[in-house]
């Protein structure tokens, strides 16, 4: 029997690495997408310490780069013929516009379109395992939250790369609700797949995600984890992979409840319902990309 075989974007801290060490105790292979650094290459060797007859490969990828997403889909798919789990845990948080190689605006390029052109250019590999599963990590932040917005999320499709005016809040809540519509179009058009596809708020979790805010901003950012009870990223990583496999979780968003720290089934924001919106930023997504991705 195949050793089951999960790629992990983000892995290299955060929740990314919480998922990549819990899937390695459980004896499952493991492909970490990150940017080639030193810290990337520690934790690989971290993580081939807990299991040494686990394979922890790392291949180096900027999923801020449309090129570097498909170098990394082209070396997979040589070594790997197929894909059981994919956790998209990757993102970052940039309080002034950065534009990409692509000159997309960061934000939505790493957290959003790389993912979406990663898991569409991995379909073949997703098909051929057993019981594949992608878990998409999104938050509460699309919808009105005290701390992240007291505005739900919208797709503004008139300045979709924040040219015409920049709005850190506004950006970071459309990213985050561009992956939970990304989960819905690919629940939709995998019905007939044996494919799983779930997105999840990981509750708040101790994460260096606020690392390029100002120093007053991630002194408050500390602040809130202690007074609101953060936990760790063992937890978080425990919480996705028994949601990852878990059955009945298709097309679903789910929170994890910062009390109890327990995983419940919840309502995304309203707009994320619709079908629309839904297919226009697909479209609108292939259009950047150059490539269409029809099921």
């Amino acid at each position: 029997m195949q050793k089951q075989v999960a790629i992990v974007t983000g892995a290299s801290s955060g929740i990314g690495k919480g998922v990549a060490k819990k899937l390695v105790q459980e004896g499952i292979a493991v492909v970490l997408v990150n940017r080639d650094s030193e810290k990337a290459r520690l934790v690989q060797e971290e993580l081939k310490t807990l299991n040494p007859e686990v394979s922890v490969e790392l291949i180096s990828t900027d999923l801020s780069s449309m090129q570097s997403v498909r170098n990394f889909v082209d070396s997979f798919q040589k070594k790997h013929s197929k894909l059981d789990f994919l956790f998209a845990c990757a993102g970052v948080l940039t309080t002034q516009r950065q534009v990409t190689v692509d000159g997309l605006e960061q934000m939505f390029a790493t957290n959003y379109l790389g993912h979406f052109l990663l898991i569409n250019l991995l379909l073949e590999q997703l098909k051929k395992a057993k019981s594949p599963t992608v878990l998409i990590v999104s938050g509460r932040g699309h919808k009105p939250t005290w701390l992240e917005g007291r505005k739900a999320a919208s797709i503004d499709f008139e300045d979709l790369q924040g040219k015409k005016k920049f709005s850190f809040v506004k950006a970071a809540k459309q990213a985050v609700l561009a992956r939970v519509l990304l989960t819905y179009g690919l629940a939709q058009r995998w019905k007939k797949e044996n494919i799983s596809v779930a997105t999840v708020c990981p509750g708040l979790v101790k994460t260096a995600l606020t690392r390029h805010f100002s120093f007053p901003l991630n002194q408050l950012a500390k602040l809130n984890f202690w007074l609101r009870g953060a936990h760790g990223i063992e937890q978080a990583g425990e919480n996705l992979y028994q949601l990852a496999s878990s059955y009945n979780i298709h097309g679903k968003y789910f929170e994890v409840s910062n009390k109890t720290k327990q995983v419940e089934v919840a309502h995304s924001s309203a707009l994320s319902y619709d079908e629309a919106v839904a297919d226009q930023l697909w479209t609108v997504s292939e259009e950047l990309l150059g490539q269409e991705f029809r099921y």
